[in-house]
């Protein structure tokens, strides 16, 4: 509006909304067999210098962006993760608490923001020896988010698109979503 772009930039919206609305058609066709059921438990969080973890709050953006991509962030529904305490869209947990709610989890999305990538699951495991137990560490599903997504809100059809390719187990790093996630071996 304040460049005279409105048209392009209804367009660019109408064209994000036409694109997330065929991934979340598509959404549940690919999801992985979990053995429990049709929706994939997914965990998004990183972890500080000093061991606690950091996870967004059910309600903020990226959990609605893992369901839109077929999948159920795990942590929702908790009381762990009340989300009525503050306004902020994330908060911290201890690992024990952690552990409870995330290790049989189908997907592990590691937010690698804050504190930096991982390389590798062992990267992970040298950050806590319990994530061996994990679920999705045993059946190597995975994955880091670039320190970069957040500095493209205008890829929200892109941002579902990795997530959905990291629930149907497809390694991101091979198609354009690998922009925003990395499989992790």
């Amino acid at each position: 509006l304040l460049t005279g772009r409105e048209k392009e930039a209804d367009d660019f919206f109408s064209e994000q909304v036409k694109r997330v609305s065929k991934l979340m058609e598509t959404a549940g066709s690919s999801a992985i067999d979990n053995g429990n059921s049709a929706v994939p438990r997914i965990v998004y969080f990183s972890i500080n210098a000093n061991g606690v973890i950091r996870v967004p709050k059910p309600s903020s953006y990226i959990p609605t962006l893992i369901e839109m991509a077929g999948g159920k962030y795990a942590l929702a529904g908790s009381d762990l993760t009340d989300d009525s305490q503050n306004a902020a869209s994330s908060m911290n947990m201890q690992m024990e608490d952690f552990y409870i709610l995330a290790k049989d989890a189908d997907v592990l999305i590691y937010n690698g923001t804050i504190e930096g990538n991982l390389a590798s699951i062992d990267d992970l495991i040298a950050k806590n020896a319990l994530f061996k137990d994990f679920s999705a560490v045993k059946n190597h599903r995975v994955w880091c988010q670039d320190g970069d997504l957040f500095q493209h809100p205008t890829a929200v059809a892109e941002e579902v698109a990795a997530f959905g390719e990291a629930i149907a187990g497809q390694d991101a790093s091979e198609t354009n979503s690998g922009k925003f996630l990395q499989k992790l071996e």
